[in-house]
């Protein structure tokens, strides 16, 4: 069941043309429209830059992991244990 302004009716059932409940179905339509404005499109670019950088980034530790030449920086892992552990208990240590 679909609620469009005070017009209650089943989706399954679609009003007649010419009728309150279709115009009210087609003003919904229209109110129901997302504006992406220039701001938007700058997050959504650089959040598609993010995943290439991330994704060329796993491609290379894949090619290290295949290759036996990864090495893990363990003082760098233990220091971001450490914080995130610190980050989870709200800074206490």
């Amino acid at each position: 069941m679909r609620i469009n302004d005070r017009v209650i009716h089943l989706v399954d059932q679609k009003p007649q043309d010419g009728t309150a409940a279709a115009r009210a179905a087609a003003r919904s339509v229209d109110d129901d429209a997302v504006k992406v404005g220039g701001r938007a499109r700058e997050v959504a670019d650089a959040q598609g830059h993010a995943d290439a950088g991330r994704a060329e980034r796993l491609a290379r530790i894949a090619t290290q992991l295949a290759d036996g030449t990864y090495r893990v920086d363990h003082e760098q892992l233990a220091a971001r244990i450490i914080a995130d552990d610190l980050a989870r208990r709200g800074g206490d240590a």
